[in-house]
């Protein structure tokens, strides 16, 4: 370390990071950033097929936090591009996907395709209907009945914001 144009002591480099420290969600979005590219890019070069549903606006993934939701047409290929996309992100990153929490959910396929399927990841396997981020997901369309407890959650928070007197100190 060079203090006041002289070299004062030594700092020794090292990987990582200290636990807690500040820079490590923002280090964490970059690196996740980079999986997604990469699952981007597979998409884009056809080697990851579509999910029926996701096609026309070629939705492949949503991340958020330290939840990642992948989208694919149930096939054995795009499984595998994806385990293999996982491999690389870890070699680059130091980063493992966890199998014991994370969950395969498959819906319209026969029994025997999902056993194949589960057997390339050794995911356990999701039923629907499933929460994320709060919203239920299930295998068909959302009527109102599966978004009535979501909705009433926001209006009550609505409800709370509006009931709440404004300090209006420090205003001229």
């Amino acid at each position: 370390m060079v203090v006041n144009g002289s070299m004062q002591g030594y700092i020794e480099g090292s990987k990582g990071l200290i636990q807690g420290d500040h820079l490590s969600p923002y280090l964490f979005v970059m690196a996740i950033e980079v999986l997604s590219k990469m699952l981007d890019s597979a998409a884009q070069e056809g080697k990851i097929a579509d999910h029926p549903l996701c096609s026309k606006i070629h939705l492949t993934h949503l991340g958020f936090a330290y939840d990642l939701v992948i989208f694919l047409k149930g096939d054995v290929d795009s499984l595998k591009v994806v385990m293999n996309i996982f491999d690389s992100f870890y070699e680059i990153s130091s980063l493992k996907l966890n199998p014991s929490k994370s969950e395969l959910f498959c819906a319209g396929m026969d029994e025997v395709k999902v056993q194949e399927i589960s057997s390339i990841n050794g995911f356990k396997r999701g039923t629907f209907p499933v929460k994320y981020l709060g919203v239920p997901l299930i295998s068909g369309r959302l009527s109102d009945k599966d978004c009535r407890p979501f909705m009433e959650k926001i209006a009550s928070r609505i409800e709370s914001w509006a009931t709440q007197k404004l300090s209006y100190a420090g205003t001229p």
